[in-house]
This record gives structure tokens, C-alpha cells and sequence, in this order.
């Protein structure tokens, strides 16, 4: 995976380089105002479509789904207010360093935002604690539109399209920007007793470089000519510890490890190492529980 940070100025310029995005926007009341609760959009996915839209207004939350111009969510990044559906909205101020991360597909598979294929993630938090504390015993109810036992259970049904349960953790990040690479990514890894098949999906995969290494060696470094199942036979390689990277030119495009894939018993449970305590426990928090973490 790669991390860096990098300012409001240089997300704008990355931003820049598509025409429109999915936007899903949680707005909560603030007095006479709303306010921007989370946003999530996704650049660049195969799925994307302009009838992808809708809005659930209730008393003091609304949920929306809609097709923008990556000029005007640029603008309310830089201006800190927006407006959609004849909704005006202000956004908290974020810290001034945005961080960025490139997931690939192993990495990915237990992210709290994880896609199918490999993706860049922007997020930006906010500078202060303006977080509100919601009662969650309290139902979610507007006439004509669905009904929830609470807020959360809400969130995720139309922000994260997840189920919600008890102790599962509300984002932190106030705006959540994924742009997919969906050009060439390793769909699935399948080994026999003596080969190995990588499947590969995309419309640019040929050209691409394949390469898988084991324990002792690298076993396989060949140019891919189009997508679909990659078999390989290999005569005594060890497919308990082995590697694949999909890369083109001097970058890698997607990647898996299995190595060590067994119980891990340190925080590095995802692959990714925060930088200190609390971003790695909220790390932790967003992949849910699984069979190396409990809450």
C-alpha cells in the first residue's frame, strides 16, 4: 500500500482529472442550517450510472444520491459549503493534510471502504471534535419513507449500503473520496497441486507484467497478452508461501500476499501500520470484527 498526505490545492488537481462522480451525502440538521455529516464519493467505478440518485429526507437527518461535476464537489471542498436538491449545506473545517492511500485488492478486502478492485482513498477529518452524540435507542420515522431503529442502523443502510449492528463503528471522516483503478486488477488467485492460476479482469490488462515468487524464488515473470484465467504450471513450488504483482513499466497495479496469512497476533491486522495508537485502533475499528479482532 502506498500512504502520503498531501493538501486541499493538490486533491482539487487529482480531482480534476475526472468529470463526475457518486456522491452520497448525510446531512444533519445544525438550527436553521444542515451540515455535512459525511460524504462519500466514488470516481471512476465500472457501476457508476446517472439514474443512481435519490434523497430521504427526515426532521433533522437527509440522506442524498446524486451524480456532481467533480467542479462543484471541488468547490465545496474549497469553499466549505454547497448546495444539492435546493439544499444548503456548510461542511466542518478539515485538518489542512489530506491522507492518501492505494489499496490493492488483498489489502482491500477487509477495508471498511474496500472495493473490488484496487483504489486510491482520499480522507479528510476534521479539525475539531463536532461530532453529536446520538441517543440509539431513539427510531428514525418520517411519513412515506422508511423507518429505523435508530440513526446508525439509518447511516449504513444508505451511506455504506451495510448491515448495522451493536458495537459497529460510525466513520470519523467526515469526507471520503475512493478512485478506483479498475483498468487491470487480480480478481481471483486458484492453485493446484502443481500450478497456479491468477485471473485477471480490466480492458487494459495486455501489456501488463505478472510476476509470482515464493519462498525460494520467483517462479513466474511473463507479459501478459489479454485478461481472463493466467495458468501457470509449476513442478514442486510451494503454494503455501507465494506472492503475484501486477505492474506496468516501473508501478504496480495490483497485488496479493499470502504469506504469513495465518492468525496474526499484532495490530497489523489489514496490512496497514498508522502511524500512531489511535489512527491504527480506529483502523482496526472500521474492519469490523473478524477472526482475529473482537471488540
Amino acid at each position: 500500500m502506498d500512504r502520503d498526505q498531501i493538501d486541499k490545492v493538490g486533491l482539487i488537481k487529482n480531482l480534476s482529472e475526472f468529470d463526475n462522480l457518486v456522491c452520497r451525502i448525510c446531512l444533519e440538521r445544525d438550527g436553521e442550517d444542515w451540515k455535512v455529516g459525511q460524504i462519500i464519493a466514488d470516481l471512476n467505478t465500472p457501476t457508476q450510472s446517472p439514474s443512481a440518485s435519490h434523497i430521504y429526507s427526515h426532521p433533522d437527518v437527509t440522506f442524498i444520491q446524486d451524480i456532481v461535476t467533480t467542479e462543484e464537489f471541488c468547490a465545496w471542498i474549497n469553499d466549505l459549503k454547497g448546495t444539492l436538491r435546493s439544499l444548503n449545506f456548510h461542511l466542518p473545517e478539515p485538518h489542512a493534510q489530506i491522507q492518501r492511500e492505494r489499496y490493492s485488492t488483498g489489502l482491500a478486502n477487509n477495508h471498511f471502504y474496500g472495493l473490488p478492485y484496487p483504489f486510491t482513498l482520499y480522507t479528510l477529518s476534521r479539525a475539531r471534535n463536532e461530532g453529536r452524540r446520538r441517543d440509539p435507542f431513539t427510531p428514525l420515522v418520517k411519513s412515506g419513507l422508511p423507518s429505523f431503529p435508530n440513526y446508525e442502523t439509518a447511516f449504513y443502510r444508505f451511506m455504506l449500503n451495510l448491515p448495522y449492528g451493536p458495537g459497529k463503528p460510525m466513520p470519523q471522516d467526515f469526507v471520503v473520496i475512493r478512485a478506483a483503478h479498475p483498468e487491470a486488477w487480480i480478481r481471483a488467485v486458484e492453485t493446484e497441486a502443481d500450478a497456479v492460476t491468477v485471473v485477471l479482469e480490466g480492458d487494459r490488462c495486455e501489456g501488463t507484467q505478472l510476476t509470482l515468487g515464493g519462498s525460494d524464488a520467483v517462479v513466474v515473470n511473463e507479459r501478459v497478452k489479454s485478461s481472463g484465467a493466467q495458468r501457470f504450471e509449476l513442478k514442486d513450488a510451494n503454494f503455501d508461501h507465494f506472492w503475484v504483482v501486477l505492474s506496468r513499466d516501473d508501478f504496480w497495479i495490483d497485488w496479493r500476499d499470502n504469506r504469513g496469512s495465518g492468525p496474526r497476533m499484532t495490530w497489523d491486522v489489514s496490512g496497514v501500520q498508522p502511524a500512531n495508537l489511535t489512527a491504527n485502533i480506529e483502523q482496526l475499528r472500521l474492519q469490523g470484527e473478524n477472526k482475529q479482532l473482537e471488540y
